[in-house]
C-alpha cells in the first residue's frame, strides 16, 4: 500500500495521497492506542483526501493507520502534530 501523507510534521491538518485510497479506513491513534476523532474529506481526485483532528492535540507523534477494505493491507505512518 503505497501513502503519501504531508505535511508532516503539520498543526492537525494535512493530505493523504494514494492509490488504494477510496478503498480504505483511515484512523488516527496517540502513541497509547487512543483513537483520536478526525474528519476526512476528499479532495479533486478520489485518491486524495484532506484529513483534519477535530480537537486540540498536544505537540507530538501520532499514528495513522490505513486498512484496506478486505483486510489484505494496512499501512500506519508516524504522524508529527506542531501546535
Amino acid at each position: 500500500m503505497e501513502l503519501v501523507l504531508f505535511p508532516n510534521p503539520n498543526r492537525g491538518e494535512f493530505t493523504l495521497s494514494g492509490q488504494e485510497l477510496t478503498l480504505s479506513t483511515t484512523r488516527l491513534f496517540t502513541v497509547s492506542g487512543v483513537e483520536i476523532p478526525i474528519f476526512i474529506s476528499e479532495l479533486e481526485t478520489l485518491k486524495t483526501a484532506k484529513i483534519t483532528v477535530k480537537i486540540n492535540l498536544p505537540p507530538g507523534t501520532y499514528y495513522l493507520k490505513v486498512d484496506s477494505i478486505d483486510g489484505g493491507k494496512s499501512k500506519t505512518i508516524n504522524v508529527l502534530i506542531n501546535q
